[in-house]
């Protein structure tokens, strides 16, 4: 029998549901079992205010004691002291302590294939542990908690269409990845039901060596709008000093001057940092019709939830290389698309402070690849990506700067370059990337070509959002023209 799916995860995830539940019931001390790898015991996996020689002694077999029993049923329990269940057929014999002034909540959470683990709460409180809106609140961290654990080591098939939760980094592509995606999502959809608010936001995760947030998850928007939204926020919010801070901050869309309506129609913005040793490593961003209520009751248990998310993000984080993921774009092995437009906005100030500077911006575009995709499945997509990136790479100089800006689209910064120089490494651009299918990486019909369009710096302006916007008309011109061409920008074409 396989070991079940949760022993490959990280125990800071498991302690993130001990410590939200140990806040929400104010409790002294609690644990999480889990059935062993052969599924007949249940067993410590974490634990808070427990002795430790007592947790490693801790072995419950299913169906006997009151964690076996509740596993096996799938019921919680109330105990009080020395009160017993006959729902359950709990007996004295069940009890391991026997404190009249005790009371114990026994609580199952499903794992994967059936199984069944318990979250074991204590304290001397009296019956405050059981107090209706406690419980379900209780069920309410369990019953994500559950569903986080069974999206882990799902297969994948080469065909599937990537996920609605878009990233711009592509998370889907490994499968230590789409475990982290399942984290980001387990703190997502808990938060926003503590704060009841519509599913709609962004998670940015920090960029160590940029100082920077990237945006690597979207929650529902049109996945084609992340980009825009997250330029949109670029200079008010990711480029301020607003993400450094360790507050909760909420703006109003008039405040987001840049983000227009139509891209997002909700009128309050908040940013919610995840703090780790007082400094904050990634934030989730909601978008609300209404100003969301963080102070009130349940303000401590949304800081826990925050606190302790930073820690399990940060600690998964660092297993999986992801500080260098939010630099590179691991499956073009090009910038990622927030440090590509880092280093953008860098050679604009660059080119700014040396007089007769040109900078070419320039977009590209994989002509059909959704239909490369459905032929021949996301697997020899993927593949296409890396080898189409590769020769891109090669057709410029070592000074200049190429990142992944979106699924198939490609930036191209060409340092102090004119319109000459520009159409000679398109030119060459195009050359390589056709030559693919003469290469036998795909089948030669309908032949891989691209498409782009650029702009001059500072002939065609000098704000990154303007250059940008008029290179990708530029690119849909050259599409409209028959694809297989990167196109100048021409003023007639706005």
């Amino acid at each position: 029998m396989n070991p079940p799916a949760q022993t490959s995860l990280s125990s800071s995830i498991f302690e993130l549901v001990l410590d939200i539940v140990l806040e929400i019931t104010e409790a002294e001390s609690g644990s999480i079992m889990l059935p062993d790898e052969q599924g007949q015991e249940l067993r410590v996996k974490n634990y808070r205010g427990l002795k430790k020689e007592i947790v490693e002694k801790a072995r419950v077999r299913l169906g006997s004691g009151v964690s076996g029993k509740v596993a096996q049923s799938g019921e919680p329990v109330c105990l009080q002291g020395r009160t017993t269940s006959s729902a359950l057929d709990i007996e004295t014999q069940d009890l391991v302590k026997l404190d009249p002034g005790e009371t114990s909540y026994i609580v199952p959470f499903k794992i994967k294939n059936g199984a069944v683990g318990t979250l074991n709460i204590n304290t001397s409180a009296g019956d405050s542990v059981a107090e209706p809106a406690k419980t379900v609140l209780i069920q309410n961290v369990l019953e994500h908690f559950s569903n986080f654990l069974q999206q882990i080591d799902l297969p994948k098939s080469p065909h599937d269409p990537p996920s609605q939760l878009y990233t711009l980094n592509l998370f889907r592509e490994y499968e230590a990845l789409s475990r982290m995606r399942s984290l980001f999502d387990y703190v997502f959809h808990l938060l926003t039901d503590l704060l009841h608010c519509k599913k709609k936001g962004l998670f940015l995760l920090k960029n160590q060596e940029a100082d920077f947030f990237d945006m690597i998850l979207g929650y529902g928007f049109e996945t084609e709008n992340y980009r825009e939204i997250y330029k949109a926020l670029l200079p008010t919010v990711i480029s301020s000093e607003v993400l450094k801070t360790s507050e909760v901050r909420i703006f109003q869309r008039s405040e987001l001057q840049s983000l227009s309506a139509e891209y997002l129609e909700e009128q309050f913005v908040t940013t919610i940092p995840l703090v780790m040793h007082q400094t904050p490593t990634s934030h989730l961003l909601l978008f609300t019709d209404t100003k969301p209520i963080w102070q009130g009751p349940d303000e401590g248990v949304l800081r826990t939830i925050v606190q302790r998310a930073a820690q399990a993000i940060q600690e998964s984080g660092n297993d999986l290389g992801i500080q260098e993921l939010s630099y590179t774009d691991r499956m073009t092995n090009t910038y990622s698309y927030g440090r590509w437009w880092v280093r953008f906005q860098e050679e604009i100030k660059r080119a700014k402070r040396t007089e007769n500077t040109n900078l070419s911006v320039m977009t590209l575009d994989i002509d059909h690849f959704d239909v490369l995709n459905r032929a021949h499945g996301y697997q020899i997509g993927d593949h296409l990506l890396y080898v189409i990136a590769d020769r891109i790479k090669a057709c410029v100089r070592a000074e200049d700067i190429v990142g992944r800006t979106g699924g198939d689209e490609f930036g191209v910064l060409l340092c102090d370059a004119d319109h000459r120089e520009t159409e000679i490494v398109s030119r060459r651009i195009l050359e390589k990337v056709s030559g693919i299918s003469e290469e036998g990486l795909i089948q030669k019909e309908p032949q891989l070509t691209l498409s782009g369009g650029y702009c001059i710096f500072p002939e065609a302006g000098e704000q990154p959002e303007k250059l940008i916007k008029k290179a990708k008309t530029a690119l849909v011109s050259a599409k409209i023209l028959g694809g297989n061409r990167i196109k100048a920008y021409q003023e007639d074409e706005e």
